[in-house]
């Protein structure tokens, strides 16, 4: 059995206003075996999406115009905390035990789920500041719904339009087409009379030809984050 080998796995930021949602760490912060082998500095910067692999935290970086070329903001836990929370954006797993089919594996595919992160629905609950979730995939956004359901949380969703309004139905010059956006699947989560925005944006959506993967992400997490 695996659980995050690092604090502030529920991020939440007083008058939290975004929430950003995975399902649960690779190995390396999850696995006691590989998380021992770290540095000590690895070690107090381990944190959500810190694998040398993830371009989570350079989107962010972009995002918010943070020259992580020329600085420590990567490998800096503390710093990115403080954005965090300036910013009042939260960031947690919807797992918070899990085992893997193969103990290398970071796919979702892989994991066995043991315990669900169950304070998300009292977050949810009793928060009128958030305005809107971002999954961080399809498979993430499924399960957010199982803890609701599991919970007994009464929601209701509303679908949105305002994301194809924003991007002019796919017209537009930053290579967002309808087939992203409808990838997305925009909507509203009603709980307790609190209207929250939902939106995926998944690590497989496919460009389109000769543009990068990495430019749509960065331009849909511009949007969202600045909501």
């Amino acid at each position: 059995m695996e659980r995050h080998l690092f604090d502030d796995i529920n991020f939440f930021p007083n008058k939290m206003r975004t929430l950003i949602l995975g399902t649960f760490s690779v190995p390396l912060y999850t696995n006691k075996e590989k998380f021992d082998k770290l540095s000590d500095e690895e070690k107090i910067n381990a944190w959500y999406y810190s694998s040398k692999r993830s371009e989570f935290w350079k989107i962010i970086a972009d995002s918010f115009d943070i020259d992580y070329k020329n600085s420590d903001f990567l490998l800096n836990k503390k710093e990115k905390k403080n954005l965090f929370e300036k910013n009042k954006i939260g960031l947690a797993d919807v797992f918070s035990k899990c085992e893997r089919k193969n103990k290398d594996s970071a796919r979702d595919t892989d994991l066995v789920i043991i315990e669900y992160n169950n304070i998300l629905s009292e977050v949810l609950s009793n928060n009128n500041d958030l305005r809107i979730i971002i999954f961080t995939s399809r498979f993430t956004e499924n399960h957010f719904f199982k803890i609701l359901n599991s919970n007994n949380i009464n929601y209701s969703l509303e679908e949105s339009r305002e994301v194809y309004n924003h991007y002019n139905n796919g017209m537009n010059d930053n290579c967002i087409t309808i087939d992203i956006m409808n990838a997305l699947r925009e909507r509203y989560l009603i709980i307790n009379d609190s209207k929250i925005k939902i939106s995926t944006i998944t690590l497989k959506i496919s460009p389109i030809k000769g543009v990068s993967l990495y430019s749509v992400k960065k331009e849909l997490y511009n949007y969202y984050l600045s909501l």
